[in-house]
């Protein structure tokens, strides 16, 4: 894979790639001589990121292929202009041509609205952030040089409030 975190395909391969029982999948039509290509190139590899660090590059593949070099095997994907993108929910055989915004995080709030799995990155975003929560108050904690014993009579006090 292209870095990890994006799956470069051809119009053999492309089926087997974007079609899975159990994963979505994003798929960027671009050509080498796009300008407009490049930069969107810029915000999937930020989302490509993006996935890997959340962890989340088992629900979803993120491919790419050259529309210019390879014609399209399946019938909902016609490409005529480029950049392209197409949102394919796991289980299904059609694509779904993406109109929003060309960025990272446009591209990421389509994928957390219309994901088969958006209750799980939901689920997994939450977790995350509770986690991170969690540690900032432990270290707060730790610099005001609070121990357990006296967050106890602390809560204690507030609830008796």
């Amino acid at each position: 894979p292209h870095g990890g975190a994006v799956t470069p395909c051809v119009g053999s391969t492309l089926r087997k790639t974007i079609f899975s029982p159990d994963k979505d999948a994003l798929l960027q039509v671009h050509a080498p001589w796009c300008g407009s290509c490049k930069k969107l190139d810029k915000e999937y590899n930020k989302l490509a990121r993006k996935l890997q660090k959340e962890k989340l590059t088992g629900l979803i593949t993120l491919a790419k292929i050259d529309g210019s070099a390879n014609d399209s095997p399946v019938d909902s994907m016609d490409w005529t202009s480029f950049p392209a993108v197409y949102f394919v929910k796991a289980g299904t055989r059609e694509a779904i041509e993406y109109e929003g915004e060309r960025t990272a995080k446009g591209l990421w709030k389509y994928l957390k609205k219309h994901s088969t799995k958006a209750h799980e990155i939901r689920d997994r975003q939450s977790k995350k952030s509770l986690e991170e929560l969690q540690k900032a108050l432990t270290t707060l904690q730790d610099k005001l040089g609070y121990s357990d014993s006296k967050m106890d009579s602390l809560e204690s006090c507030m609830a008796s409030s």
